[in-house]
């Protein structure tokens, strides 16, 4: 028998749910934390992406501070800001998001029709509603439809016409038909609430892409299932990937429930079938749902006939049997699904923003505490380098004037010591040489006395060659090893003025030092004049240089008494005659020998016999001197020449490399102390550069400190606001 029936007013009655201003205030308060602790994460995001050298480094300074990169902490404090950005535009949303989804042709538009109380979507078997459509409240008397949001008003009753895959107009799953329905004839529309009617799921990937894009984000779930069936597949993947990004609220709906009324007692084991399944998913797997929560949020009804219920009076006498235990279940739905919006909602939408934004707040909070540490540690690091630069900038100024000062007496030093070593290594390669070199000289065709300048050239440039490179050598093996030395401690003593980092020698040319010598015997020997003519050893050019020395000699020997005896031997004479010449005396005595015996005739026989030896050693003499002792003889003139002008030479030659060793080693000393300037310049600039930079960590170093004291006073803002709206958190939490 037919049972009558108290119709509810379901979602569209007149009574209001005041509870729904709760999720209003909730949004409006938290979506002003989040907007705050953005500005702030900007700010830190601003702090933290400043260039990760705070100091700048100079190279040639051993007293430099350098930033380590800060990339992890940026980008911890990149992803707080970006996932707080996402949060704003969640909770900030201007309106709560119910979303029906489910498989083809399982009464999702049904179900809504019957919330409503109207046949406002269209439904039916088969694929059915082809697009999404939206429901939302206006405080306009007549409903009405749109395409876009502020786009032409239609007639609700073109939804019929654009959603309804079997129409000709239908619209695909791209597009959203709008359904504008009057607030005071819905009161939860009123409270910023959106309901979504999706497409089947299951259909094509298409579909399904255009379902997560729409749904995915939807703070309640309303999942209608066939009751003929079991949860499908497709079912249970959506709800995944949605809990892959959060925890929403979530009911099941087990619609065409009066499809059973012919199954007794089967009935009863297909409900407890279908109630185990959701609490597979929903409580074991997906921890969606706790086991008390669980029988109020799976039903199983039959839209239609409650929509029949509430539209046809007719319908109280007239109905299946159970078919008021159905309907009183899907009240039940329209009541904790209210409560849920209302209340619950609220925990859902906002207890995961606020909980993950406190998450954040702790991590950027280490984040700024372990910067400002690591700020003031290098703040220290400045001010110690910063003392350091200063003072080695005053040492350097007040040392540089008497570095000089020692570096050019070092040099005046080594100019000395190096003038006697070329000196003394020039005149003994001259004396080791130059007898050789000349010994070793052999002329094509001999020695021709008419040819005697060429001969001269071709053993001057043999000389050039035997002595030259030979002396040149010697001179650079000689001086080298000093100027290095020299290098070396003249760059020791301008590198003590640096800082420990910087390398004078590398200012320095590295090349060795070479003489500057060649020899040019031939200009050497332009004055030379030989003189190899014929010369008797007794004749007047030769003796006559010693006459002048000797005349006292013969004044004496006239004086002398000289008595011979009477009979002489030739033996004897030729003895006394050569032991008589070859003294300086009897050299002079020869000629005063001759005059006497003339004017005596007792000694003419014993000055025949001087006469004919002296005449026996001119001939003697007269037929040696042949072409090689003549140019003997000119080699030894030559030599004795070229001696006393390479003497000369070397002391000219000593002065000149000494000279030019000085100059080169003060131009050393130039390029060295033009560097030392450099460097005082650069400490100069670099002790400025890092007053401002010490400056510049100090105020960065509050703003860190002031950052985060600002960031942590969310955490009193949010607890305040979960202490309102979530009493229980703590738990949760």
């Amino acid at each position: 028998p037919a049972t009558t029936t108290t119709t509810s007013n379901g979602l569209s009655g007149g009574a209001s749910l005041p509870s729904l201003n709760r999720f209003t205030r909730a949004k409006r308060e938290i979506t002003s934390i989040f907007q705050s602790m953005r500005d702030t994460l900007q700010n830190v995001v601003d702090f933290m992406g400043t260039p990760s050298r705070w100091v700048e480094q100079a190279p040639d300074l051993s007293c430099t501070v350098h930033e380590d990169s800060l990339a992890a902490e940026l980008q911890q404090a990149r992803d707080a800001l970006r996932s707080t950005q996402e949060a704003v535009q969640a909770v900030s949303r201007e309106y709560m998001k119910v979303a029906f989804v489910g498989c083809t042709s399982t009464g999702k538009s049904a179900t809504i029709n019957a919330m409503l109380q109207d046949n406002i979507l269209p439904s039916g078997i088969g694929h059915t509603t082809n697009c999404f459509c939206c429901l939302k409240g206006t405080r306009e008397d007549r409903p009405f439809t749109t395409l876009a949001d502020g786009g032409e008003h239609r007639s609700v009753e073109d939804v019929n016409t654009l959603a309804d895959a079997l129409s000709d107009q239908t619209l695909d799953v791209s597009h959203t038909v709008t359904v504008h329905w009057p607030m005071a004839r819905c009161p939860i529309l009123a409270e910023h609430v959106v309901i979504i009617d999706s497409p089947g799921m299951g259909m094509t990937t298409h579909f399904d892409s255009f379902i997560n894009e729409h749904c995915a984000d939807a703070d309640v779930f309303v999942l209608v299932a066939n009751a003929e069936s079991s949860l499908s597949e497709v079912d249970k993947m959506f709800f995944r990937k949605v809990k892959d990004a959060r925890t929403p609220n979530v009911f099941v709906q087990y619609n065409r429930w009066d499809s059973t009324d012919d199954e007794g007692a089967r009935a009863v084991r297909v409900r407890e079938q279908h109630m185990r399944n959701a609490r597979e998913l929903l409580v074991k797997e997906l921890q969606l749902l706790t086991e008390e929560q669980l029988p109020d949020r799976v039903f199983f009804v039959s839209a239609k006939e409650a929509l029949r219920q509430r539209r046809d009076p007719a319908f109280h006498f007239n109905h299946p049997e159970n078919a008021d235990i159905r309907y009183k279940e899907f009240e039940r739905f329209e009541k904790c699904f209210g409560e849920c919006i209302s209340a619950e909602a609220t925990r859902t939408r906002f207890l995961d923003f606020a909980l993950a934004g406190l998450k954040r707040i702790a991590t950027i909070t280490a984040v700024l505490d372990g910067t400002c540490e690591s700020l003031a540690a290098r703040q220290q690091s400045l001010t110690e380098a910063l003392q350091q630069q200063q003072q080695t900038l005053a040492l350097l100024q007040r040392d540089k004037s008497s570095v000089r000062l020692q570096c050019e007496e070092l040099i005046d030093a080594a100019t000395t010591q190096v003038r006697d070593m070329i000196l003394e290594a020039f005149n003994q390669q001259v004396s080791d040489n130059l007898l050789g070199a000349l010994q070793s000289f052999r002329c094509d065709g001999g020695f021709q006395p008419g040819q005697v300048s060429q001969y001269k050239e071709s053993l001057c440039k043999h000389l050039e060659n035997r002595l030259g490179g030979t002396i040149h050598s010697r001179l650079s093996a000689t001086a080298q090893p000093v100027f290095r030395d020299m290098q070396q401690k003249l760059t020791a003593r301008v590198n003590d003025l640096a800082p420990t980092n910087a390398n004078i020698a590398t200012a320095v040319r590295t090349a060795s030092y070479d003489v500057n010598f060649y020899l040019e015997f031939a200009a050497l020997t332009s004055d030379f004049r030989e003189d190899i003519d014929f010369q008797f050893s007794f004749g007047l050019r030769r003796i006559a240089p010693s006459l002048a020395d000797n005349l006292s000699g013969m004044s004496s020997l006239v004086a002398l008494p000289v008595s011979f005896p009477s009979e002489l031997s030739t033996a004897s004479v030729l003895r006394t005659a050569t032991s008589f010449l070859n003294s300086k005396v009897g050299i002079t005595a020869t000629l005063a020998l001759g005059s006497f015996a003339v004017s005596n005739k007792w000694a003419l026989k014993p000055a025949v016999y001087l006469v004919a030896v002296v005449g026996a050693i001119y001939l003697w003499e007269r037929v040696n001197y042949t072409p090689q002792a003549m140019e003997t003889k000119y080699k030894r003139q030559l030599a004795d020449f070229a001696q006393r002008e390479l003497k000369v030479l070397a002391r000219h030659t000593a002065r000149l490399e000494s000279n030019g060793m000085k100059r080169e080693l003060l131009n050393e000393v130039d390029v060295m102390f033009e560097e030392v300037e450099k460097i005082e310049t650069r400490l100069e600039n670099s002790i400025t550069s890092n007053k401002e930079s010490l400056q510049a960590a100090q105020n960065r170093l509050q703003l860190g400190h002031k950052l985060s004291k600002s960031i942590q006073s969310y955490t009193t803002t949010i607890r305040r606001f979960l202490n309102t709206y979530v009493p229980d958190f703590t738990a949760d939490a």
